[in-house]
């Protein structure tokens, strides 16, 4: 009963162990000098209990750099949260997925991975007068730095 669209085709002309471009969008006409923050936006509408619909959500793809040759490009997902415009939650980008201020990666509801800690007292020199408890704190410290949890002042 609900309304879908499909493309593509399921007969024996389908390539296989390929991707096919099935759906093209494209912005810019190639004579316009698109500059950097030129995109193209996918809106997504949705209704609500007051059968009032309107933009939920939208992915947004932005040309961060326009030189010729050296194009950059993010992919936003926006999201609508608390009846507010849709706003940046996550961008994937060049090197790697970018979380917006104050989001959080979560796994199974629980958080993993927030903002940095910024605190001096993670370069200090570890002197508990156990070798064996300094390896263990240097070892958990360098593993924080390294996966980008803490950092020092």
């Amino acid at each position: 009963a609900d309304p879908y669209f499909q493309f593509g085709r399921d007969d024996t002309g389908v390539a296989i162990g390929a991707v096919t471009d099935m759906v093209v969008f494209q912005a810019g006409a190639g004579t316009n000098n698109e500059a950097a923050n030129f995109g193209l936006g996918i809106s997504l509408k949705l209704g609500n209990a007051a059968s009032q619909v309107e933009e939920r959500a939208s992915i947004d793809l932005v040309l961060t750099d326009a030189t010729d040759a050296s194009e950059d490009v993010q992919m936003n997902f926006n999201l609508q949260i608390a009846g507010a415009a849709p706003a940046l939650v996550a961008s994937i980008i060049g090197g790697g997925i970018d979380l917006a201020t104050g989001k959080v990666l979560k796994v199974n509801a629980i958080q993993v991975v927030g903002a940095r800690v910024i605190d001096a007292r993670c370069d200090d020199a570890i002197a508990s007068g156990d070798a064996t408890t300094d390896g263990v704190i240097d070892s958990l410290r360098d593993a924080m730095i390294t996966h980008g949890l803490i950092a020092a002042a």
